[in-house]
């Protein structure tokens, strides 16, 4: 097995020293990206779900509650509340990998690049 040497450390670079050596610089230039925008990360989060709990839970819900009481939950804003609640984690977490897929995808590039590369993407995987 070849081996390549760091040359700041003058140590041999094992497989899983550059491994773990390319995860932590794939990790700080993320995190780099992200410590600029976690203003906006966090309002996008909590903005969505409180409009849907005024335009749904407030709004529906008081015009409902006049009319018939729901089967769960004393309000309709207490049987809706689950909901929104699970709706907005998914939104979110959905939200947050498939924006690093496909903005890659529409604005790098990066799967053109890959179609370009001079070998058979089956040897890629």
């Amino acid at each position: 097995m070849k081996t390549s040497y760091d040359k700041a450390f003058k140590a041999p670079r094992t497989p899983i020293r550059t491994l773990i050596a390319d995860s932590i610089t794939v990790f700080w230039g993320d995190w780099l990206d992200l410590r600029v925008r976690i203003p906006q990360v966090a309002a996008s989060g909590l903005v969505s779900p409180l409009i849907y709990i005024l335009a749904f839970g407030l709004g529906l819900g008081s015009s409902l509650d006049r009319i018939s009481t729901p089967t769960a939950g004393d309000t309709y804003l207490e049987f809706i509340l689950p909901g929104m609640v699970a709706l907005s984690s998914m939104v979110i977490s959905f939200g947050g990998t498939t924006f690093s897929i496909c903005g890659e995808r529409l604005f790098s590039k990066t799967f053109e690049e890959m179609l370009l590369y001079p070998i058979h993407p089956w040897l890629c995987t």
